[in-house]
């Protein structure tokens, strides 16, 4: 009798331009890539900041990278523009009997779902947000996820957050699948000397793209508590985001250290490095990719207590959850710097193995798609 693994082809696509969503699916790729029985393709956009680490997981692996062209300007981008990539795309996931996997939709999910079903071809769709976060992405993006998932064989969900908020509007829960995230940059993360000496001025860190929900307001209203008890220590802000300007204009932010731009992934990585703490004052959230990059590299984490935030925590490693206001975010990042002078929890962190965590996502991705693939 054969033990010949029963063959999954999928096609993973993911049309943005860089950020989590452009991680999140090189993550992905690499652990889909070489599981027995898997043919994988993974279609991304032209404009992919991470175009040559994808191309050279296609020259290195058994991984064919299909490249398309996606505009981005809003207005140059009819009808006709875009129709033709979706279709192509649904064409190619026909030819090789696949099941397409959405790893992050926008504008374009729902011509893409469109084009799956004229082509029957059975599709996953990854929904990160349930719902719109003030600032984030536009109203016409997230109409166009919710249509695609309307579409979807199966929706794929990071955490319980996201499942039961959809489920509220209406989603049938059969039809979701819940695929932890895990940590971005884990295996850069790995590498990361465990046995950091103290003494040093404490480095804290605020990372991501700068938008009202994140709460950053509340961070540099609590600012002024910790430099009264700590004048040593450090805030570094590093992100893109249209209200950074204003908010670093108040003289009570002494001690902070202003990085107002899109940082590259070498950046990131330095941040990361050199970080004693991670803070994220969120006014809300759904789940977040920051915790586990700082978890990966054994930075604790003070997070709010929204979303899926305090379900990624660990608090035996020193991650700690508090409330969104300002005097709780002071208090937390006190208590946390005390922790680490007396008896740092990094040090007793063993770290994670960078291969597990996204083998296991695989091994739930397959699942999934032996579920969509019903139709093929």
């Amino acid at each position: 009798m054969s033990t010949e693994p029963t063959r999954t082809s999928i096609v993973l696509v993911y049309w943005g331009r860089r950020g989590g969503g452009a991680r999140y699916t090189y993550e992905m790729a690499q652990a889909l890539d070489g599981r027995p029985g898997v043919e994988l393709c993974v279609s991304i956009a032209h404009e992919n900041e991470m175009l040559v680490s994808f191309e050279s997981l296609g020259r290195s692996r058994e991984v064919d990278i299909d490249v398309r062209r996606v505009g981005r300007r809003v207005l140059l981008r009819t009808v006709a523009q875009a129709v033709p990539g979706p279709w192509s795309v649904a064409a190619v996931c026909k030819r090789r009997s696949a099941v397409a996997i959405l790893t992050m939709g926008d504008a374009l999910s729902v011509l893409l779902a469109v084009g799956f079903r004229i082509w029957r071809v059975p599709f996953v769709v990854t929904v990160h947000d349930a719902e719109r976060h003030q600032g984030e992405g536009s109203a016409a993006a997230h109409a166009s996820i919710r249509l695609a998932c309307r579409l979807a064989d199966r929706i794929v969900v990071p955490s319980a957050y996201v499942r039961d908020r959809l489920v509220a509007r209406g989603f049938e829960p059969r039809t979701i699948d819940l695929v932890p995230l895990e940590p971005l940059l884990a295996r850069e993360g790995s590498k990361r000397d465990s046995d950091r000496p103290r003494g040093q001025v404490p480095r804290i860190l605020f990372l991501g793209r700068i938008l009202p929900y994140k709460g950053l307001d509340l961070l540099l209203n609590a600012w002024p508590t910790v430099v009264a008890c700590r004048p040593d220590a450090t805030l570094v802000v590093a992100g893109e985001g249209g209200i950074a300007e204003d908010l670093g204009t108040d003289e009570r932010h002494h001690g902070v250290i202003w990085k107002r731009r899109w940082l590259s992934d070498a950046e990131i990585l330095d941040e990361l490095r050199s970080a004693d703490l991670m803070v994220l004052p969120y006014r809300e959230a759904s789940q977040s990719g920051i915790i586990g990059m700082a978890q990966a590299f054994r930075v604790p984490v003070v997070c709010t207590n929204v979303g899926a935030l305090p379900s990624q925590a660990r608090p035996l490693y020193g991650d700690l959850v508090v409330e969104p206001t300002s005097a709780a975010i002071a208090e937390g990042i006190l208590s946390s710097l005390a922790r680490l002078d007396e008896n740092d929890p990094i040090a007793q962190d063993p770290g994670m193995d960078p291969e597990t965590p996204w083998q296991r996502t695989a091994e739930l991705i397959q699942t999934v798609v032996g579920r969509a693939a019903v139709r093929l």
